[in-house]
């Protein structure tokens, strides 16, 4: 079972509609503050589809505004929603944040994401209210991203980071993942995930699909 249907399926989350509960589960995990953005990604929804859940979670006091980004009220609402979970689905949620983090260029908060998901149900995991996502503002803009992430589409071209540019391209170029991770010094796991967001981002498929978007936008004399 997908992150998006263990969390469609769980009614922990006060008497809120299906998908406002879904929202509010996928964004516990990035603490009290969070970008709409990022649990738009992890749900495979667009940031529209969500605003009236939004609303919803607003009216009932659940989330407040906190800035350019969203919170819950407290604590209390926060755990409320996470902890409604199973561990597997939560340490599940943990992975597909921490993608959507990367796709925005938060490599530290993916860091702590994917650590706090390992240690669940481990004495050693980090409460999650350490891992304030009052920071992405601050962090979003890395050495792979020349673009500040809150300037940056959701989708489209546009929208792809400096690090999805980079393999986009490679692997247009017709290497595969391992050889793209020795070039680019990389992961497989990290260069399958960059490629991942790009199709996402892009609505393809397939690299047949993924050349002609870099083709198209970059003319091979440049490349």
């Amino acid at each position: 079972m997908s992150v998006q249907q263990s969390v469609a399926h769980d009614e922990g989350v006060g008497p809120l509609r299906p998908l406002a509960r879904q929202m509010l589960q996928a964004a516990s995990v990035f603490g009290c503050t969070f970008d709409i953005r990022c649990v738009a990604l992890v749900l495979q929804r667009t940031v529209a589809e969500l605003l009236p859940s939004v609303h919803e979670a607003l009216a009932a006091g659940v989330l407040v505004e906190n800035g350019v980004h969203l919170g819950f009220r407290d604590d209390a609402a926060r755990e409320e929603a996470y902890y409604a979970l199973p561990d597997t689905v939560r340490r599940m949620l943990h992975r597909e944040a921490a993608d959507a983090l990367l796709s925005i260029g938060s490599t530290l908060e993916a860091a702590a994401l994917v650590a706090n998901g390992q240690n669940i149900g481990h004495a050693t995991v980090v409460p999650l209210r350490q891992v304030s996502r009052g920071e992405v503002g601050r962090h979003s803009r890395g050495a792979d991203d020349g673009q500040p992430a809150a300037d940056r589409p959701t989708f489209g071209w546009a929208s792809l980071t400096d690090a999805e540019l980079r393999v986009a391209r490679l692997a247009a170029s017709g290497l595969t993942n391992r050889l793209i991770a020795d070039e680019l010094s990389l992961s497989r796991h990290t260069v399958e995930s960059h490629l991942r967001h790009a199709f996402r981002k892009l609505d393809i498929r397939s690299r047949v699909e993924l050349t002609r978007a870099v083709l198209a936008h970059e003319p091979a004399a440049d490349r």
